[in-house]
């Protein structure tokens, strides 16, 4: 599945309230719209992230490498907040990607340095 589809089942499934069964909040159109963008941002070379619905309507990006390290970009209708193994929890503005997420797609994240699909995938 590539990631526009896979954005367009996370919305559908996740886009009224309690759809979790534990009252997770709806992911709105404008969430959705700036995971697209986030989406678009990415560079090519990066391996395509896991999409995560979150509870509080925010969708997650995730790239996992044990430990190689991981990074987690939430979306949300306003803003993007990211972690990663040397930084807590950061936001800002989605006007681009912040450079420390590039480097760390970079370093552990490029395609033929863990393997994996790449965003040719969109």
């Amino acid at each position: 599945m590539n990631l526009k589809a896979e954005l367009d089942s996370v919305f559908a499934e996740c886009n009224a309230p309690d759809w979790d069964g534990y009252n997770g909040e709806p992911i709105s159109l404008e969430t959705l719209k700036n995971a697209y963008m986030f989406m678009e941002l990415l560079p090519d070379w990066a391996i395509a992230p896991s999409i995560i619905p979150e509870p509080d309507g925010c969708i997650g990006f995730e790239w996992d490498g044990g430990s190689e390290g991981w990074i987690i970009v939430s979306v949300s209708p306003r803003q993007i907040f990211y972690s990663t193994p040397e930084r807590a929890w950061r936001r800002q503005p989605l006007d681009g990607i912040p450079p420390e997420i590039l480097n760390m797609l970079d370093k552990h994240f490029r395609q033929g340095n863990s393997g994996g699909p790449s965003n040719s995938s969109l």
